[in-house]
């Protein structure tokens, strides 16, 4: 968020959160300058509804936002990894309920930890020549 304007559409009045800002189930790893800056405040006025770190706090405590690594393997810095996950992406959140068509699993993410990747032949090529 980049201003308090929008940090305070995500609150009430009572700083309570709205659900008109949410990150469901997603993964905040490594930012910021010292790698673990998640959310810092941008409005300090007593005016402000919420502060984004507020609301980032709220998305961790009700939607499942983790910001512990997901132990990406270290080749992932550069292109064409295995990027199957080996940390905690554990999530209670059932994707049905968004769209039917969806699949249900308990991790977030497009990698089910511990499982082959999808990003084989013949589903993809990361052919360079």
């Amino acid at each position: 968020m980049r201003d308090a304007a929008t940090a305070d559409q995500a609150c009430d009045e009572g700083g309570n959160l709205t659900g008109n800002l949410v990150a469901h189930d997603s993964i905040f790893f490594n930012c910021g300058p010292d790698g673990t800056t998640f959310a810092s405040n941008s409005d300090t006025t007593a005016d402000a509804v919420c502060q984004t770190t507020d609301v980032f706090a709220g998305w961790e405590a009700d939607f499942g936002v983790k910001t512990t690594d997901p132990g990406l393997p270290a080749a992932c810095a550069n292109f064409g990894c295995d990027p199957v996950p080996t940390g905690n992406v554990a999530s209670s959140f059932n994707c049905s309920t968004i769209d039917p068509s969806f699949d249900n699993n308990g991790y977030i993410g497009a990698f089910a930890p511990g499982q082959p990747s999808w990003l084989t032949t013949p589903w993809i090529s990361f052919a360079t020549s």
